[in-house]
């Protein structure tokens, strides 16, 4: 059993107003702050990051910034390895596990992929905000495979001023994504972009995940 189950089971009503007098008013405060600034349009990927502790720190970061969905390319079998990396911070997003970079490709079809590149001549703040974007980061020696940036329908750079040649990974993770996101919620006036109907259904998956599937099961059981 998982939460999709018990909203598929119980409806995304039923499972809301079972489980709101289990939660505290701070609780679901919070909850209702998190889905109102969530950006479900910009996507963040990471291609084989050769540990993967850096790459479970961008998503922990994203999820920060208010980033709604994170894909890790190439790296299933090493995710559990940084759960603490995470802080549990992967219950509150979307993460998507992409065996390989062509199955990602598919996936991205209705978005703009977006490379991070030292070699691109755009840069950051000249990546348009107008479509469905995502951001994709490769590995932290090599950068982006050649396959990955052909198959990127632009690439960019963050400028640099100092004597450093690069950033890591996390940090080009968090200044893309503050920037980007930062003119994507001004473009729309407000803080997130789900739908009434989203916010709902993301409402009631918070939910069960603040009390558990198994106690939340039990909950709903026997109202």
């Amino acid at each position: 059993m998982n939460e999709e189950k018990l909203i598929e089971e119980f409806g995304v009503q039923r499972v809301i107003n079972g489980l709101t007098p289990f939660l505290t008013e701070q609780r679901c405060a919070r909850i209702d702050n998190l889905l109102k600034s969530r950006i479900e349009s910009v996507h963040v990927a990471a291609e084989s990051t050769a540990d993967m502790h850096n790459a479970l720190a961008m998503v922990r970061t994203a999820e920060a910034l208010g980033a709604f969905h994170f894909h890790l390319i190439g790296q299933e079998r090493k995710k559990r390895m940084g759960r603490q990396t995470m802080r549990g911070t992967d219950r509150w997003m979307h993460l998507h596990l992409h065996e390989k970079l062509g199955s990602f490709i598919e996936n991205m079809k209705s978005v703009v992929l977006i490379g991070a590149s030292p070699r691109a001549e755009m840069t950051l703040e000249e990546i348009p905000i107008d479509q469905p974007l995502c951001l994709l980061f490769g590995n932290e020696r090599r950068g982006l495979s050649e396959e990955a940036i052909q198959r990127c329908d632009l690439t960019y750079r963050i400028p640099m001023d100092g004597m450093c040649e690069s950033f890591n990974l996390s940090v080009s993770c968090g200044i893309s994504l503050y920037d980007v996101l930062k003119r994507k919620r001004n473009s729309l006036g407000r803080k997130g972009d789900l739908t009434p109907q989203q916010v709902e259904v993301e409402r009631a998956r918070c939910y069960i995940r603040s009390l558990g599937v198994k106690q939340s099961a039990q909950l709903l059981s026997v109202l």
